[in-house]
């Protein structure tokens, strides 16, 4: 019915109910009359003793008059009549306003259908399809609840209800409503992290809550903000100074089909499809290191805010659907649980190529920037402020993981890190060591060597199978040289290049696989049937030393051929840095110091700036332990003979070494 119509029903209900208010009015009299015969009646119908007793108790003074019980009872009559009168044109008022009201409802829910339309997904033409095809479980009016749903099947909703997805998501983050919603669930937490003041209606509220969003302790605002956030995320127009940072590099890689209207607003050209635009940040993430410096620092700040909760990586999501219902589906889906679990088994084979890139991926921005992997950052948070970890190791506003696992390791050295950060950063090591992608110092240095010499473990994606390619590489080169060890020019093809067997040594100095035989995966897997009968660690010497026990048994025929070739790999990089071997070090440092003059382990004991030091330096102390071992004095005290037996120590753990031997003759 049209909406006139309605409001004629409502006037004419109106002037029903007024013309009501007379109707008891003439039925009045009547009722009061037949209320008085009723009084008579049960008055004459009374025994007459009774009678008598109610005329004795009226007194002289107040005898009635002839003709007054007539007037009284007149008096009385009208009184109740006005009375009943009141009452029930009040009642005729009511039934007015009810009739008003239910009219007045009739007319609001035309009103309604026709702005559903506009307020709500669910009635939505352009949607209807989508909704009853995906999201029929889902409330219509529930725009949270349905935007969520239809996000999860983005690449299979149609293109005309994107666009209606798409134009809600801005309305929401551009609409002052949505402050005022953010000022009345975060109401405590506003003025705590220095956002009250923000512009309503901008997002600037929004933005600077969504980056203390992890600080905050209020679940309910925690809630509000983590669904809002889920919306932002999935469109990288929707994030507040995205477009401006990085819209020139967007262009550039071309990753994303959009046409820039202004500096704010970005029009899809015709063929993108559906829910692509989430995608878009991945592919910046693709070319991180080719961005310009404030797109990166961008990326970074989003990273850090989608590092607990996995949903918040579209396309690590996206990609890694099926592994996260298969490896994690009793995993906790906030603190980073899910991240580390995807990362558990990304060498797992039932994980597909697309997931293990996304992860690659998302690994490689940890790699860069440390709070990115919300775990680590959480359980190194007091160890990294307490150390100083970060004063001197800034770039773009956050810390590079290398730089922060060596500033750690120093620091183990002489104070005790927290057991959480402890296990973290043996995780974060053990990833870098497996995954010869995630140093971008290490691809870019030995990229050429790997396509000539280890392609076949590049394509494998065997966990740690380049790096233990390009270590045997080098290796195997140091011993097919000639004696007489006259610098080379290392071709490409054949043998690797200088720049990449140096940057393999920085690699295993960051990792430092001798601490925890674990963090090298090769090395685990070849020799853990060998560890598990012949080196298992005791309590107190812990997993450092059972790098030692294999060595020592090296000549054991129990020992697989596998385990052995990779331990002479691993040895031969850990044999040029003292500090690496850890019971080597801890059990030859004060001697080192006082024989090879290796000062440089002193940290009060700067080297000097002229550069006529004495120090050795790290390669050559082994050497210098070794030949002191063998020195021979006839006139050998106590404490010499102490040295002899730690250095015969050093020169039996560096068994097999041919860098020993030709240490050895250079010293």
């Amino acid at each position: 019915m049209a909406y006139s119509s309605w409001v004629g029903m409502a006037f004419l209900l109106l002037c029903i109910s007024c013309l009501a208010q007379e109707i008891p009015t003439r039925q009045v009299g009547a009722e009061n009359a037949r209320l008085r015969r009723t009084r008579v009646s049960v008055a004459e119908g009374l025994p007459a003793a009774q009678r008598v007793k109610q005329t004795a108790a009226r007194s002289p003074g107040n005898a009635r008059q002839p003709g007054q019980g007539v007037q009284q009872a007149k008096l009385r009559t009208a009184q109740n009549t006005g009375r009943q009168g009141e009452v029930e044109r009040n009642a005729a008022v009511n039934v007015g306003r009810k009739s008003k009201v239910a009219s007045r409802e009739k007319v609001d829910s035309v009103m309604s259908e026709a702005e559903k339309a506009r307020n709500y997904i669910g009635h939505r033409p352009q949607c209807a399809e989508d909704v009853d095809v995906y999201c029929s479980n889902v409330q219509r009016e529930n725009n949270f609840q349905l935007l969520f749903c239809l996000q999860r099947q983005a690449e299979r909703v149609s293109k005309k209800c994107h666009q209606v997805l798409w134009q809600f998501k801005w309305n929401l983050t551009q609409d002052a409503r949505l402050d005022h919603t953010l000022q009345q669930w975060c109401k405590p937490e506003i003025p705590q992290s220095g956002c009250a003041g923000k512009e309503p209606g901008k997002g600037e509220l929004l933005s600077c809550l969504l980056s203390k969003r992890k600080d905050f302790s209020n679940p309910q605002c925690q809630s509000v903000l983590m669904r809002i956030q889920m919306i932002v995320f999935s469109d990288f127009r929707l994030i507040r100074g995205f477009v401006e940072d990085c819209r020139k590099d967007i262009e550039k890689f071309k990753c994303a089909k959009v046409q820039f209207v202004d500096a704010n607003i970005l029009r899809e050209q015709s063929d993108t499809p559906a829910g692509s635009q989430g995608l878009t940040i991945a592919c910046l993430e693709e070319h991180i290191d080719d961005l310009a410096e404030v797109c990166q620092k961008r990326l970074s700040v989003k990273e850090e805010q989608a590092a607990d909760d996995v949903r918040l990586d579209r396309a690590l999501a996206r990609a890694c659907q099926q592994e996260l219902e298969k490896f994690c589906s009793d995993v906790p889906v906030q603190q980073g649980k899910e991240y580390d679990c995807l990362y558990h088994h990304k060498f797992d084979e039932a994980v597909s190529k697309e997931c293990r890139r996304q992860i690659r991926r998302r690994q490689k921005i940890e790699s860069r920037d440390y709070k990115a992997d919300y775990s680590f950052a959480k359980a190194c948070k007091g160890d990294i402020e307490k150390h100083h970890c970060l004063d001197s190791n800034i770039k773009y506003g956050f810390g590079r993981m290398a730089k922060i696992l060596l500033c750690l390791d120093e620091a183990a050295e002489d104070d005790e890190l927290s057991t959480n950060c402890e296990a973290k950063i043996e995780d974060a090591k053990e990833r870098i060591m497996g995954d010869f992608e995630l140093s971008h110092a290490l691809v870019d240095a030995c990229h050429q060597d790997v396509n000539s010499q280890c392609r076949e473990e590049a394509d494998s994606a065997k966990e740690g199978a380049v790096i233990e390619c390009l270590m045997g590489k080098v290796v195997d080169e140091e011993e097919d040289e000639d004696e007489d060890n006259q610098p080379q020019n290392r071709p490409a093809t054949g043998k690797v290049s200088e720049k990449c067997a140096n940057e393999i040594q920085r690699l295993i100095e960051r990792v430092d696989p001798g601490s925890d035989y674990h963090i090298d995966h090769t090395l685990e897997r070849s020799c853990k049937p060998f560890i598990m009968s012949e080196c298992t660690p005791d309590t107190g010497e812990g997993d450092a030393a059972v790098l030692s026990c294999l060595m020592e048994k090296v000549d054991n025929t129990k020992m697989p051929d596998e385990c052995r070739k990779h331990l002479m790999h691993l040895q031969y990089f850990i044999a040029r840095d003292f500090k690496l071997d850890h019971q080597l070090y801890s059990t030859c440092k004060e001697d080192a110091n006082r024989i090879c003059s290796a000062s440089f382990m002193n940290p009060e004991e700067q080297p000097q700036e002229d550069g006529n030091s004495n120090e050795l330096p790290p390669q050559m102390i082994l050497a210098c332990l070794y030949r002191a071992e063998i020195a021979e004095d006839e006139n050998e005290d106590e404490e010499s003979h102490r040295v002899r037996n730690e250095a015969h120590y050093c020169r039996h753990h560096s068994l097999r070494l041919v860098l020993v031997f030709e240490l050895t003759v250079v010293y």
